[in-house]
């Protein structure tokens, strides 16, 4: 009897049966502790990835944009404010035109020191259609920032593609004013020299008057029209007509007469270094050369 009640004895398990409970408790509070972690790590890598993106958006475009909409509910106001302000479209105008111009007035490998020093450009639409032109530029707090005032009249244009055009002449005319040198304050070129030199670059970019025999004033004599050039006139349209051609005959000549702008205004002297070949040799080949073209048709 005794030896059945010690083998009983050994047979028993020496740990205790688990139970099974009958419900899981789910610790809900652990749960959404967990995942509200993931979660802010996950926004964390989202807004550092977005900094960086803008970071180096604003790298790439070299210099800060403004835009302003003084003409606010009128009209024209709500036209730019909704087809150029809410889309970023003025942006990317201004910046395409700043890059087509930047290629036109600067060598690639230039030193940045040879580059006009701009910080800002603010885009601003003006309250009243006053302006002498569709586009007044003036520096502003410092010397590289740049205001680039447009008319309100550029939003009348009676379609889409008609305001658009309107719209990137103007940029591209205000930002050919900001990266062209105008000689400095001791030798500052004459206000028609750079303004030729932007209508020059306006022509080659597919706006202006694009060259048109007709539109450009010219002096009758010895039987029929001849061009105006150099020293001959102060008509910007004539001589951009003039700096197209050089520009054509000599690639390069309007990168060449910037940098001679950054150093200062000699007067023809500046315009033979940038083409090689003296005024009256530069102007007898514009004579002789074929009408011009809008480089668009060319």
């Amino acid at each position: 009897m005794a030896d059945q009640h010690s083998t009983s004895h050994l047979h028993r398990p020496l740990l205790p049966t688990p139970t099974v409970a009958s419900t899981t408790h789910f610790d809900c509070k652990n749960f959404f502790s967990s995942n509200f972690a993931v979660f802010l790590r996950l926004a964390l890598i989202l807004s550092v990835g977005l900094v960086s993106l803008w970071a180096s958006h604003e790298e790439s475009k070299g210099f800060q944009v403004q835009i302003f909409n003084d003409a606010g509910d009128s009209p024209a106001g709500k036209r730019f404010a909704l087809f150029y302000i809410s889309n970023d479209r003025a942006t990317r105008i201004l910046l395409n035109a700043s890059t087509f111009i930047e290629h036109l007035v600067y060598a690639p490998d230039d030193h940045p020191n040879q580059r006009k020093p701009v910080r800002r450009v603010t885009i601003r639409l003006t309250a009243t259609g006053n302006l002498t032109a569709d586009e007044i530029v003036t520096s502003h707090g410092s010397a590289d920032e740049f205001v680039i005032r447009l008319s309100p009249s550029l939003m009348q244009g009676p379609t889409a593609g008609s305001r658009d055009t309107a719209i990137a002449s103007a940029l591209l005319r205000g930002m050919a004013r900001v990266w062209l040198w105008d000689g400095g304050e001791e030798s500052r070129a004459p206000l028609w020299v750079i303004e030729a030199a932007v209508e020059c670059v306006s022509r080659m970019a597919g706006f202006g008057v694009g060259g048109s025999w007709e539109r450009l004033p010219a002096e009758i004599g010895d039987g029929g029209r001849r061009r105006l050039c150099w020293a001959e006139t102060t008509d910007a349209r004539t001589l951009a007509g003039f700096m197209e051609h050089c520009e054509r005959r000599s690639k390069g000549f309007i990168r060449r007469l910037n940098q001679a702008l950054r150093s200062g205004w000699k007067d023809r002297a500046t315009v033979e270094d940038a083409a090689g070949k003296t005024v009256k040799q530069m102007c007898e080949s514009y004579e002789h050369s074929s009408r011009p073209n809008s480089i668009v048709d060319s």
